[in-house]
C-alpha cells in the first residue's frame, strides 16, 4: 500500500508540473497561507487515514475478509447515524429503511455466528 500511495503521489506531482497547473498550485498555497488551520486539518486527515489503513491490514491479518467488511460497514453506518444526530442531517424514509436493513443484516450475521458455534459442555 505504501508503494501504491508513493506512486500516486509521484504521478500526481508530475501531472501537475507537466500540464502546468500553476494556478491551482498558487491557489492552494495562498489558501493555506491565509487559513493555516486548513493545513493542520489536511495533515490530520492524512494521518488518521493512514492509521485507518493500518487497522484494515491488522483485521485482514488476524481475521477473514467477512469480518473486515462487517467492521467497515458498521463503522460507516455509525458515522452516518452520528452525522444525523449531531449535525441534524435529514434522511428520507427509504434511507432509514436502508439503515434498518444494514443493521438488521449485521445483527442477523452476528446471531448466526453465535448460534452456529457448538455448545461446550463442562466435564464434571
Amino acid at each position: 500500500m505504501c508503494i501504491l500511495n508513493s506512486f500516486v503521489f509521484v504521478y500526481t506531482l508530475f501531472y501537475t508540473v507537466i500540464f502546468k497547473f500553476d494556478a491551482e498550485i498558487m491557489y492552494t498555497l495562498n489558501f493555506i497561507s491565509e487559513y493555516p488551520q486548513a493545513l493542520i486539518n489536511v495533515l490530520a486527515f492524512a494521518a488518521l487515514g493512514s492509521i485507518g489503513q493500518v487497522f484494515v491490514f491488522i483485521i485482514l491479518e488476524k481475521f477473514d475478509s467477512l469480518i473486515l467488511v462487517t467492521a467497515t460497514v458498521t463503522r460507516k453506518m455509525i458515522s452516518m447515524i452520528l452525522s444525523v444526530v449531531l449535525f441534524g442531517h435529514y434522511l428520507k424514509l427509504s434511507q432509514w429503511c436502508g439503515v434498518g436493513l444494514v443493521f438488521g443484516g449485521i445483527g442477523y450475521e452476528a446471531w448466526i455466528k453465535l448460534n452456529s458455534k457448538p455448545n461446550k459442555t463442562k466435564k464434571e
